[in-house]
């Protein structure tokens, strides 16, 4: 009995969903704008998470060289090590 109250609430999201994602779409027709598609290609969306995870640790790079530069007064004194 519940499976079938589930199924019936599950279904009943989705046609909601699907409605108002139409009425969307209907407007944007009546409006002559253009659709786009989303890309929904789960390799490429990891490939540029990856690659925007080794930018973000370069800059770190940068950032310590650049503050080791800025701290250096002839000791090692307030010097970060740069891996």
């Amino acid at each position: 009995m519940s499976d079938i109250v589930l199924i019936c609430t599950v279904f009943g999201v989705f046609l909601c969903l699907a409605f108002f994602l139409g009425a969307k779409v209907g407007q944007m027709v009546a409006q002559n704008k253009t659709i786009e598609i989303p890309n929904l290609n789960p390799i490429k969306k990891m490939q540029e998470i990856k690659k925007t995870k080794e930018e973000q640790k370069e800059i770190e790079k940068m950032n310590k060289i650049i503050q080791n530069v800025e701290a250096y007064d002839g000791t090692e004194i307030g010097q970060q090590e740069v891996e």
